[in-house]
């Protein structure tokens, strides 16, 4: 079975050339249906990113709900890299949709010359899932990237071991 990664971002607009200030990630084993927590992969980027964007609306969200991490110190082609680097090869990308945090980071990567290091056909959709299948709980959404990539993880491992259990 191929690896299974949940990815999260935390970013300064909602489009795709958003300045992203952090990546999370979690890789997830789809055979026992189990997020493994000690493969995880966090960084916070510094903001400056020329070229990328930022929405005022977006701002103001995070100082309303605080919590934003805007005083990242990596430098965002080379987090692109160590993600790329940290994913394991032929994994399929898990998001909470496939149209914000895939294409934002697609797009950095492209706009650094760099590949994205996923298959266009390997890209997930947990949030439909979530919909088809709510759970009777919910978890809470931190805006921590990698506290939202476990958690998002958690409650797809959660929900799948339940259909499997209708079997």
């Amino acid at each position: 079975m191929k690896p299974a990664v949940m990815i999260d971002i935390e970013t300064f607009d909602i489009v795709p050339t958003a300045v992203i200030l952090s990546i999370g990630a979690v890789v997830m084993d789809m055979e026992s249906l189990s997020v493994i927590h000690d493969q995880v992969f966090y960084q916070e980027i510094n903001k400056n990113q020329p070229n990328r964007t930022t929405s005022l609306s977006t701002m103001d969200w995070w100082l309303e709900h605080g919590n934003c991490p805007c005083k990242g110190a990596a430098h965002l082609p080379q987090a692109l890299k160590d993600l790329a680097n940290w994913l394991p090869e032929g994994a399929e990308i898990w998001c909470k949709g496939t149209d914000f945090d895939t294409q934002i980071l697609s797009n950095a990567y492209a706009q650094h010359s760099l590949f994205a290091p996923w298959k266009y056909n390997a890209v997930r959709d947990c949030r439909t899932i979530f919909k088809t299948f709510p759970l009777p709980w919910d978890t809470e959404t931190t805006h921590n990237a990698l506290e939202d990539a476990k958690n998002q993880a958690a409650r797809l491992m959660t929900t799948l071991r339940g259909l499997n259990h209708g079997k």
